[in-house]
């Protein structure tokens, strides 16, 4: 809802600088992984293959994956490894934006077809449904799919084995982070 997204982004401004922000988000981060990920077992290769992945990033269009990753790396393989993944996210997440655009899909619509219930999280209410035809459903899967043809070619820069070791640890910090 832009009206609510206003609203958050002046109220915040009001109590720190974005770039402050910014800088703290992304240091929570890496504390988190500190905390977290400490016995994940071969964590610098997984942060090795996801530094890989990072700079191979496109960063045209994609704003929030530029700013965080601009934010400076945590020194230690726990705390970056929680980084990379916040960074991977905001890129598919950034992605995923532009292909909506591109299929023609307000960001209220896909909030409504994908996660509707949350839709009151994003300042929605029940009024403010769209119509969910199988024209919206159709535009949202070639949507995601256009989301997956942006970002793959970053993750394609890794070897089968760093693919392997990628996967390996994301399963891994997904299964601490689920705990």
């Amino acid at each position: 809802n832009p009206a609510m997204i206003a609203n958050l982004w002046n109220a915040a401004r009001e109590k720190c600088s974005p770039r402050v922000a910014g800088a703290a988000y992304m240091e929570c981060c890496a504390e988190h992984g500190r905390a977290r990920f400490a016995d994940v077992p071969d964590l610098e290769s997984f942060v090795a293959a996801g530094e890989k992945v990072l700079a191979a990033c496109e960063v045209e269009a994609f704003p929030l994956f530029a700013g965080t990753a601009a934010e400076p790396a945590a020194p230690d393989a726990a705390g970056r490894a929680m980084q990379i993944l916040t960074i991977l996210r905001e890129y598919r997440g950034c992605a995923h934006l532009v292909a909506l655009r591109a299929m023609g899909i307000p960001s209220k619509d896909a909030h409504f077809v994908k996660r509707p219930g949350d839709i009151r999280m994003f300042g929605w209410a029940d009024d403010d449904a769209p119509t969910i035809d199988d024209d919206l459903r159709a535009r949202m899967d070639d949507a995601e799919a256009l989301t997956d043809r942006m970002v793959v070619p970053a993750f394609a820069v890794l070897s089968d084995a760093e693919r392997e070791v990628f996967a390996t640890g994301v399963r891994a910090l997904a299964d601490v982070l689920a705990a």
